[in-house]
């Protein structure tokens, strides 16, 4: 007499756990490791998408990282506004900045860097709490922007981001 295998009864999987996302680092350019004028342009279109993110996840190391720290102010001012919203646990939404009409410079022979500079285009930033309560509104802003930026034979870093905006950093 043959025996008919039992079919195991199938089991349910459980229902995976939501993760929160946030929002992604933006890629490093290929164009970056160019050390002339193409990789200067890349490096400042770089860190100018850098700062958007560092805003919105809070994440504030890859604008230090790539500031020179005994030149560029407004950089370290930047890594301190993510700081601060990262610490609040605030939300950030908005705030982008998009760059066109970009010319560089010819490298510096006294600093060795280059002149990134442009239009610049940022969007409307809205900064909540963790509960929904609106902690303020940035509006969005336009005008001229120089990035200086310097290849220091291992990686671009930002010299100093100057707008022509009375409230600039």
């Amino acid at each position: 007499m043959s025996e008919t295998p039992e079919t195991p009864e199938p089991t349910e999987s459980p229902e995976p756990e939501p993760t929160e996302t946030g929002p992604t680092p933006p890629p490093r350019p290929a164009a970056m490791d160019d050390t002339g004028k193409k990789g200067a342009q890349a490096a400042a279109e770089y860190f100018i998408s850098l700062l958007g993110y560092a805003f919105q996840s809070g994440e504030s190391e890859s604008i230090r990282e790539m500031s020179l720290s005994a030149t560029c102010i407004s950089c370290e001012n930047f890594a301190e506004r993510a700081d601060s919203h990262r610490d609040s646990d605030y939300v950030v939404v908005g705030g982008e900045t998009t760059l066109s009409g970009l010319k560089v410079s010819d490298r510096d022979p006294l600093t060795g860097g280059f002149a990134v500079s442009g239009a610049f285009e940022t969007s409307e930033m809205a900064v909540s709490t963790s509960d929904g309560e609106n902690v303020g509104v940035s509006r969005s802003d336009d005008g001229f922007i120089q990035i200086d930026v310097l290849h220091d034979e291992n990686t671009w870093r930002v010299m100093a981001v100057v707008t022509d905006q009375d409230s600039a950093e």
